[in-house]
């Protein structure tokens, strides 16, 4: 599993299976398919790229880093909603993001909103 942390190192959501898990429910709140972020909406959000996640504008609002606990990531409820998001997604195409060193202003969470 991955975690996704803010600025602070805190842990803010959980990758699993392409799949972006709220840390206090466990619910499906994106996937990343490739490089590119989608929100629960099917919407693009931000990219990864060297274990850290950008916003559109190209600052940093998380990280990524490997953590050896294990979520049980065949939970049946976490793929079905994971499946949900990708259905929902219509605009496969992800724009081009000049990538910063700066970190956004806006939390992960706000980010997937």
């Amino acid at each position: 599993m991955v975690q996704i942390c803010n600025q602070a190192g805190k842990p803010e959501a959980y990758l699993v299976k392409n799949i972006i898990v709220n840390l206090n429910n466990y619910d499906a709140i994106g996937v990343v398919l490739g490089n590119c972020i989608f929100n629960k909406h099917g919407l693009f959000v931000g990219k990864t790229r060297r274990h850290c996640i950008y916003n559109q504008q190209g600052e940093i609002v998380g990280t990524m880093l490997l953590n050896e606990q294990e979520l049980d990531s065949m939970n049946s409820q976490i793929v079905n909603e994971g499946w949900r998001i990708v259905e929902q997604i219509k605009n496969h195409s992800c724009t081009w993001i000049e990538e910063k060193q700066q970190w956004a202003n806006m939390s992960f969470e706000e980010v997937l909103a």
